[in-house]
């Protein structure tokens, strides 16, 4: 997925580092797991300096060099009467997930099976995205003030921070696989938690034993990173009503969060393969 010239962070604030999270530790609705290490962020959110801003905003001129938050994230909007009509077909159709009891939601097999009002934010995303084997879309309705927006399917029980493992390949192929498109269809403030390191880029920051093979290795990398680097930053981008973004978010350690948001979190998602559109390629859609 290639980097938007013309990003638009919102709020983007940073904390300094990640710790191991207790199961008796947390009182919200929904738990984080206690089976295995959870991660989430540690200590209060700063804003940013603006030479931090800058550095982390700004595309890297060498491909080669640590990825910038804007070579992991693009942010995208969409207009508000699109989101409206998301949002009443949400709260109006919506059903209870036989795997899945503590979410509602619409799920779409294809886009010929999505709702109308679905189909318009595709046409209008459209504009100034190349959109490719789209699959896994879901309009959900999930419990608002949520520290951690990612469930384990077994349990229900929050994941805290990982690495989603959609397509399970190695780091060394991770860069081909689905991106993920989320757009807030609610009506508070949702925000985005991210490590902007690739699975690649952290195995030079730890010793772990490597396998083509093992679909598992993405979340025990990212386990083991945070582990052995509970300094390393968490930035948390700021996603008012109808904003959203484009992560790889099967290569690098992130989740969601609705914590201080008390209306109900209503989210569009959707994995696909995805390119930024050049300007000249735009249908006069801005980001």
């Amino acid at each position: 997925m290639d980097p938007s010239p013309d990003i638009r962070f919102r709020a983007l604030k940073l904390k300094a580092g990640t710790q191991m999270q207790s199961l008796l530790t947390i009182g919200r609705v929904v738990p984080f797991s206690g089976a295995d290490p959870t991660f989430v962020q540690r200590g209060p959110w700063y804003a940013l300096a603006p030479t931090e801003f800058a550095t982390l905003t700004e595309g890297a001129s060498n491909p080669d060099e640590d990825p910038t938050l804007a070579r992991t994230v693009v942010a995208i909007s969409i207009p508000d009467s699109l989101r409206q009509a998301c949002r009443e077909l949400a709260f109006r159709e919506a059903h209870t997930f036989p795997d899945y009891p503590w979410s509602r939601g619409i799920s779409m097999r294809s886009l010929e099976d999505a709702p109308p009002c679905v189909r318009d934010v595709f046409a209008y995303l459209r504009g100034f995205i190349d959109i490719r084997s789209c699959s896994r879309a879901v309009l959900l309705v999930d419990p608002c003030n949520q520290e951690g927006t990612t469930l384990e399917k077994r349990t229900g029980l929050r994941v805290g921070l990982h690495v989603d493992n959609f397509d399970p390949v190695p780091p060394s192929r991770r860069h081909e696989v689905s991106a993920r498109v989320s757009i807030n269809i609610g009506d508070g403030i949702r925000h985005f938690l991210v490590v902007p390191l690739t699975l690649n880029r952290m195995l030079d920051y730890v010793s772990f034993p490597y396998s083509e093979s093992a679909s598992f290795f993405a979340s025990r990398l990212g386990t083991c990173f945070l582990t052995k680097h509970p300094d390393y930053p968490v930035f948390r981008l700021a996603l008012p009503p109808g904003f959203g973004y484009l992560a790889p978010t099967q290569n690098c350690v992130h989740d969601g969060s609705t914590s201080g948001n008390m209306e109900p979190d209503v989210v569009l998602t959707f994995n696909a393969h995805l390119r930024v559109l050049a300007q000249s390629e735009r249908l006069g859609v801005e980001v």
